[in-house]
């Protein structure tokens, strides 16, 4: 039975390659996604390593709002001095980190979707991941760039650039070319100045956000940081060791790569779906092809248990061949989509770093290859074990369905539950994480269901959209129609498999039309404002404060008001969950933006006032007047006044502050 499973392989060349490659892709979206996904979490662990190296403790601030590294209390500079005299401490250096906006000959350097970073200098020690290639340590009016950013943009030792941070443009003279690690980064955009000129640019009056400690050998690094927690401790900072540091860096990228994963891997299941339909209906139509064959093997006296194992064989075959070269061309998918991150990233890209393939790679690639041709062919394989001997003298045998009623009765419990599912989606409050997992089980059953039971419509749809071929042309329309009713289980298998592509492709314009069409009308209702001035280039610290009042002067401008903060880039604690806030002006506010107040006014907002939207404030049970004691990363906690609850929270997010507020 191996010798003639193998031999009916081969002579059906064209067959086995079109089943192959309906699993191959599939195959190739699992092992494309696990091996860019451990590529990156190899390269990102090594870019940590570099961070901190080993022995290394940082001093920094005790995290005061949950998620905000910015939140931290900065590390006084005399202190500095104190921890040089700790027992084991042998070295100590501050640090800071600004995001400066760069320009050389009045072109931006611009790092695509990558930030820009500024960092200060260290001369003569070795607590740094920065490599000097060229030139020397900047010193006052002068700047380090990284290689990659000063190849790309001809910039030479010797030559001035102009450096925005929220001050005036400032011209400084490069003094050397620099690395970060081996790497430098991965895309990101890396300049250096003197420790003075850091403070200055970026507002540490005599601070730092964070000190390195180097350790003498001989000393227990968790000694030292025991030694240090008293120094530390009424000052609201800490000593942690080089791997903790390590580790969170880490720990922040990997949430981005599993999500990133994830996506991919949904691809990939979708794929696979689509393999399996095609694959249980070429099964099945080769099946009617080989009733005679099967037969005959039968009258030999092949058992039927043997003709099933013959059929489940090829299934593994094809299963084990296009998961092999699906492991493969996945290689080919996770290089191509680092290419395509790099061009979406205009050219910053993502670290360079070998593609890892590990063993769970290949373990996945297989058992998926494996699984999904196995689960696909079993339906066949248990019809040709039911072919008796007589078929191989008979023209007009077919193999009979007695399993209609059970797949119907089965389809329409899937669809119940898949529309209990959605309608749960639609109509819960347990938040967008459990609404999305009820309606993506919901919209799968649904689909299962309605693949189930379009059998029972196949038959009747066929002959009636067959009708105009018939009178187009008679002889092939007829045959065309009566074949596709005739086996209205084959045909809806094989509608299915086209089903899929086709909602997702309407998915996604749904998708994509709705969020056009809901952000339009935002904008339409809630904007009022002729113009907006933004960054030409991706920054976290925005414009200048003064820029607004430069604006207002203007002639022919009536009001410009100014935001400060939004998603992510702003937070406040309110009891003791971090908030997303954005801080702006009283004046001339509602001249800009439209919130849709439900109650209160803008009035007070400059003066410790907060306005609310109406989810939180219900949440919180909070009206106009209400107090709330909010948590700030430098001034601490305030105690701020409900002043307005708002409906429409799209353009401004759930917490409005005045500027001075923040």
């Amino acid at each position: 039975m191996l010798k003639l499973t193998l031999a009916s392989l081969a002579a059906r060349k064209i067959r086995l390659a079109l089943t192959t490659f309906a699993v191959v892709l599939g195959v190739a979206f699992v092992s494309g996604s696990f091996i860019l996904a451990d590529s990156l979490r190899g390269t990102f662990d090594k870019i940590a390593q570099e961070i901190a190296g080993p022995g290394w403790v940082q001093v920094r601030g005790v995290e005061t709002i949950d998620g905000d590294e910015f939140s931290r209390p900065l590390v006084p500079e005399e202190l500095i001095n104190e921890l040089l005299k700790t027992d084991g401490v042998d070295s100590a250096v501050g640090n800071i980190q600004g995001f400066p906006r760069l320009s050389f000959n009045g072109e931006l350097i611009d790092s695509g979707r990558a930030p820009t970073l500024a960092f200060n200098s260290t001369p003569g020690s070795e607590l740094t991941a920065f490599i000097t290639l060229e030139g020397v340590e900047p010193g006052p009016g002068e700047a380090m760039l990284d290689v990659d950013s000063a190849s790309r943009y001809g910039v030479s030792v010797g030559d001035k650039i102009t450096v925005r941070s929220q001050s005036e443009p400032e011209q400084f003279v490069v003094s050397g070319i620099t690395s970060w690690g081996e790497d430098n980064g991965g895309g990101a955009v890396f300049v250096l100045f003197d420790t003075a000129t850091t403070q200055r640019l970026f507002g540490y009056d005599k601070t730092f956000m964070s000190a390195t400690l180097g350790i003498s050998s001989g000393f227990v690094v968790e000694s030292v940081i025991a030694d240090l927690n008293p120094l530390l401790k009424g000052l609201d900072l800490e000593a942690v060791t080089s791997e903790t540091v390590s580790s969170e860096f880490s720990a922040e990228f990997d949430q981005f790569i599993t999500i990133f994963q994830n996506a991919l891997l949904a691809f990939a299941a979708i794929s696979l779906i689509v393999s399996a339909f095609i694959i249980n209906n070429t099964f099945s139509i080769v099946l009617g092809q080989r009733i005679k064959e099967l037969g005959l093997l039968r009258s030999l006296g092949a058992t039927g248990k043997q003709v099933q194992a013959s059929v489940i064989l090829e299934g593994l075959i094809i299963g084990f061949i296009a998961s092999l070269i699906g492991l493969f061309s996945g290689i080919g998918i996770a290089a191509l989509l680092k290419i395509l991150i790099a061009q979406a990233g205009g050219g910053a890209g993502l670290p360079d770093g070998p593609l890892v393939i590990a063993g769970r790679t290949w373990i996945a690639a297989f058992i998926v290859g494996l699984v999904v041709t196995l689960a696909a062919c079993l339906s066949p394989a248990r019809k040709a074990a039911t072919i008796p001997p007589i078929a191989a003298l008979t023209d007009n045998f077919s193999l009979s369905s007695k399993t209609t009623n059970r797949r119907s009765i089965f389809g329409g419990l899937l669809g119940l539950a898949g529309v209990l599912l959605i309608v749960r989606g639609v109509t819960s409050n347990s938040g967008a994480k459990g609404q999305l997992y009820a309606l993506g089980l919901g919209a799968l059953l649904t689909f299962l269901s309605i693949a189930l039971l379009s059998q029972l419509v196949a038959g009747p749809m066929a002959k009636f959209l067959g009708w105009p071929l018939v009178k187009l042309a008679p002889a092939s329309g007829v045959l065309a129609r009566e074949n596709a009713a005739r086996n209205p289980r084959r045909t809806s298998s094989t509608a299915s498999a086209l089903m899929i592509g086709l909602a997702l492709v309407a998915m996604v314009l749904v998708v994509g039309t709705s969020f056009k069409k809901t952000f339009s009308a935002a904008l339409d209702t809630s904007l009022k404002a002729d113009y907006f001035v933004d960054l030409k280039q991706e920054s976290f610290i925005g414009f200048s404060p003064k820029l607004a009042q430069d604006l207002q002067n203007i002639k022919g401008i009536e009001t410009a008001v100014g935001f400060r903060g939004g998603e992510g880039s702003a937070r406040i604690q309110v009891n003791n969950a971090a908030k997303d806030v954005m801080a702006t002006e009283e004046a001339g506010l509602g001249l800009i933006v439209d919130l849709s107040l439900s109650e209160g006014s803008y009035s007070g907002l400059n003066d410790g006032g907060v306005l609310v939207h109406r989810d939180p404030a219900t949440d919180l049970d909070l009206s106009i007047g209400d107090g709330i004691m909010a948590t700030f990363p430098v001034s601490g906690s305030q105690n701020l006044r409900v002043v307005g609850i708002y409906e429409d929270g799209g353009i401004l997010g759930n917490w409005v502050i005045g500027m001075n507020t923040f």
